[in-house]
């Protein structure tokens, strides 16, 4: 509950300044011009057309996903206690959910 309030207020500028923001969701490249998939704390990609962030974490036994669509004011936290689970693939299933039924 503590990381989903997190997420809201993250998304609604409440936590870092917007351009702040605008750098976690921006991919950065390297000191030699080499392009990246990470913006500040998160990786950025795609799905289909829609931009995807997220912060993926964990531990021995754990995994965590903080997701993001930006663009739809979609976010999703998956805490699950297995270290083998393809929790990219289902926050974005939850995430798909929540916007074909608007919540």
């Amino acid at each position: 509950d503590e990381l989903a309030t997190f997420a809201r207020a993250l998304m609604n500028g409440r936590v870092v300044k917007p351009e702040t923001l605008e750098k976690m969701r921006t991919k950065k490249n390297t000191k030699d011009g080499t392009p990246t998939r990470k913006g500040y704390g998160c990786n950025i990609g795609m799905d289909g057309d829609r931009k995807v962030v997220w912060h993926i974490g964990g531990q021995a036994k754990v995994s965590t996903n903080l997701y993001f669509l930006p663009e739809e004011k979609v976010a999703v936290v998956a805490l699950c206690n297995l270290q083998v689970v393809d929790i990219f693939r289902l926050c974005t299933d939850l995430a798909l959910m929540a916007l074909e039924t608007g919540e």
